[in-house]
């Protein structure tokens, strides 16, 4: 862990080298297919500096399709600090170790970053809940992590509790007319669900599905960072039955509709960060 520690210090202090003159104190980590459009909200009125992920010593990079690999810095409105916008993530089943895969939430955290907004491309289980719509989590099942998959397990991260409470993960006072609410369920992935997993996700509360988010919620959490909101872009419909399988849900329609979707999912997100 110390060495662990030591690699987080020393993203923290590029980063730190390179924005020494501004105030930034948000992070907007964007799913699959949203980077581009959620990037778009930062103002050019002034300059938007732009770090591959690969300058920032340790920083892991994303390997997946819908992930850029760009860390962003500037300002979505004028009279709040700046923010990171976060153009993709690390994901486990990308073979990473889940302390890899927190690893920018903890660098941010060490920066000095006060709140994040963790959005992501998901399915739906809730037969009420569609593609295109956009969903706000309201708590979470983290499949993988109830079976010791998770980013807490080993030596303790020094900046956060031994034993750290999950129950008030989720009590975000964010409320948007135009969101449902939905328990998000985190599988491991890469693959999608079968109709029968699809059920018994249903039968156990889950709303949507996704592949992120928790993890880094969790490490969030942990490290004193205050998780505003949790926000997903529905982009498949999970299937249920073998006998209405019109197409197999693949990462090509994922990234399609969250393309579709991305202005209103940008706007979605400005009346919540301006609302914070």
């Amino acid at each position: 862990m110390e060495e662990y520690v030591k690699k987080v210090e020393e993203s923290a202090a590029y980063l730190r080298s390179r924005f020494k003159n501004d105030k930034v104190d948000s992070l907007i980590v964007c799913g699959s297919g949203l980077g581009s459009s959620v990037g778009g909200l930062l103002s050019e009125k002034e300059p938007i500096d732009t770090i591959p992920y690969a300058e920032i010593p340790h920083f892991p990079q994303s390997t997946v399709p819908g992930h850029a690999g760009l860390l962003l810095c500037g300002r979505i409105s004028i009279d709040k600090p700046k923010c990171f916008v976060m153009q993709g993530r690390a994901h486990y089943y990308e073979g990473m170790p889940m302390q890899q895969v927190v690893f920018p939430i903890r660098v941010f955290a060490y920066f000095g970053i006060k709140r994040v907004i963790l959005t992501n491309a998901c399915g739906s289980i809730n037969q009420e809940i569609h593609t295109g719509n956009i969903v706000i989590i309201k708590d979470h099942i983290a499949f993988p992590c109830l079976s010791g998959l998770n980013p807490f397990v080993g030596e303790n991260y020094p900046k956060g509790d031994r034993f750290p409470g999950m129950t008030r993960l989720w009590t975000t006072t964010v409320e948007y007319t135009n969101c449902k609410q939905a328990v998000y369920g985190y599988l491991s992935g890469p693959q999608f669900e079968t109709p029968a997993e699809v059920r018994a996700l249903r039968m156990l509360g889950v709303d949507i599905v996704g592949m992120s988010t928790v993890p880094e919620a969790m490490a969030a959490k942990h490290a004193g960072i205050d998780v505003v909101v949790g926000l997903s872009l529905v982009t498949n419909e999970c299937v249920d039955s073998h006998t209405h399988i019109s197409h197999e849900p693949s990462h090509k329609e994922v990234l399609l509709n969250s393309t579709i979707a991305g202005t209103r999912f940008a706007e979605t997100l400005l009346a919540v960060y301006n609302g914070i």
